[in-house]
Parts: structure tokens; sequence; C-alpha cells
């Protein structure tokens, strides 16, 4: 079940990333947008890394998970001593971190693709696209 939501998680988040670098390419935007997109991209990297794998939180007094949205590993106290429940190979801590940060980013990039789609744009009708295919 875990990998269906980490799964859904990452497809919508690459989702946005594709979505909003196809529609800043077919609007022809200016240098403004791209830069504005490398720094969120930038941003989005490090504020992933560091709510990814740095930050604690604590759900209850027996539980702490490091990492959001998806934890990295999980800390639960068992009598008087904390225990830590890590992933069994480091391939699956690394394939969380990742997608940990292409969430972030998917989500720095969120308010890019909502501009874009509100702004009027040069779109082909379907009309448009019909006449273009047959000539």
């Amino acid at each position: 079940m875990g990998w269906l939501i980490v799964s859904g998680l990452w497809v919508v988040s690459c989702w946005a990333i594709w979505g909003t670098l196809r529609a800043l390419h077919r609007r022809k935007v200016n240098r403004i947008w791209w830069t504005a997109l490398v720094v969120l991209s930038g941003l989005g990297v490090l504020v992933g890394y560091l709510v990814g794998c740095e930050i604690r939180v604590r759900l209850f007094p027996g539980l702490i998970i490091r990492g959001l949205p998806i934890p990295v590993c999980v800390h639960h106290l068992e009598g008087d001593q904390w225990v830590c429940f890590v992933p069994p190979s480091n391939f699956i801590a690394y394939v969380t971190v990742l997608t940990n940060i292409t969430v972030t980013i998917g989500c720095f990039y969120l308010p890019i693709l909502a501009v874009l789609r509100l702004l009027p744009g040069q779109r082909r009708k379907s009309s448009q696209v019909g006449q273009a295919d047959r000539a």
C-alpha cells in the first residue's frame, strides 16, 4: 500500500514538473520565467532535502518520524530506549529522499503552472489543428 502512495506522489510531482516545462516552452516565454524556474528548482532541492531528511516530527510521545512527506526513518520508544527503524537497503533510502525532493520541486512549480494556465496564451484551437494536419 505504501508503494502505491509513494508512486502516486512521484507521478503527480513529475506531471507538475513536466507540465510546467512544457507550458513554458510552448508559450516561448522570456528569460525572467526561466530564471524564476531555475531559482524555484534550487529552492525546491534545498527545501526538499531539508524537509525530506533533516526535519523530525513527533507524532506522539513514543513516535518520531524523520522526513516529510515520506519518512526516511521512524524512531519508536520501547521502554526507556529509542529504536530506529530504517529502510532495509540504501537504495530504498535514496529513492525516498529523491521522491521527497521531487515532490517539493513539483509543489514549488505549481504556482508557475497555475499562472501560465490562467494567462491568455497562444493556443491553437482544435479546428486549427485539423486544418493544419490536412494542409
